[in-house]
């Protein structure tokens, strides 16, 4: 409190006037901070929620896809007929992207008279993905496992029809025989 009145007794008023509007332009810059950071955790929300998004369209389209591509292939084997193939899958998938991996480590050593000891510290460990065009950099793309396929062919309830099917989609998927159902149209 001392310290105030005598700063305001100060004649010279431009000392005065300084440390006040110092003051002020700290806290306003505080406060824009404040705002700024908010707007980019709002971003990063926006940015994860998109993605999620895009990946579950990602894994939609790849699982529309190799339906069509089941239907158009049995659709051309001898008896087989007209076919509907519905497959789930087990995963989304998984995309590997770039890391930039670094380690700050500490070493210590001490010795005395014979004696030695050697303490290794691990301080802090960082993890950055490596951008390109503002994208994540992507190395590799792993595309879902396949749960489970339904065939429903006119031509299934022939048993050497059905075993042509299971080979075929074993041989293309390369997936277990127990995850193929082949049914008879009506």
């Amino acid at each position: 409190m001392i310290f105030f009145k005598e700063l305001f007794r100060n004649k010279e008023k431009k000392t005065v006037l300084n440390f006040i509007t110092m003051l002020l332009i700290g806290v306003v810059l505080i406060i824009l901070s404040n705002s700024f950071l908010k707007k980019n955790i709002g971003e990063e929300e926006d940015f994860s929620e998109k993605k999620n998004t895009e990946i579950l369209t990602k894994q939609s389209d790849y699982a529309s896809e190799l339906e069509k591509k089941l239907e158009s292939a049995l659709s051309s084997v001898e008896g087989v007929g007209e076919v509907k193939v519905v497959l789930t899958l087990e995963n989304t998938g998984e995309i590997v992207v770039a890391e930039d991996n670094s380690v700050d480590r500490s070493e210590t050593s001490e010795g005395s008279s014979g004696e030695k000891r050697k303490t290794n510290n691990l301080k802090e460990e960082n993890k950055k993905i490596l951008l390109e065009s503002n994208k994540p950099l992507v190395l590799q793309e792993i595309k879902p496992k396949i749960k489970g396929i339904v065939i429903i062919a006119k031509g299934g309830g022939s048993a050497a029809v059905k075993n042509s099917i299971i080979k075929a989609v074993q041989a293309l998927l390369n997936i277990e025989a127990n995850k193929i159902e082949v049914l008879k149209m009506k």
